[in-house]
């Protein structure tokens, strides 16, 4: 599995665990369902997490090595 894979499979995992935990506190007692203020909040942090996750890919994006063409990057052969 690559890296980018584990991150986002890491990444939904947080974000459905975060949402989960939004809703379940805005739930009133004995109701079914969260109030609207809850699922508001949820989309705010939904978009914060999503705005913290493309800043933290952009810092570790990788330079692009200059020995190797596009298509070898992407199936992991070098110059050799």
């Amino acid at each position: 599995m690559s890296f980018h894979q584990v991150v986002r499979s890491v990444g939904f995992s947080i974000g459905s665990a975060l949402g989960g935990l939004t809703l379940a506190a805005h739930t009133p007692a004995g109701s079914t369902f969260p109030t609207d203020t809850g699922y508001a909040t949820a989309s705010w942090l939904g978009a914060a997490a999503m705005g913290a996750t493309v800043v933290a890919a952009l810092a570790v994006r990788q330079a692009p090595d200059s020995t190797t063409t596009g298509l070898q990057r992407e199936s992991g052969l070098r110059k050799g």
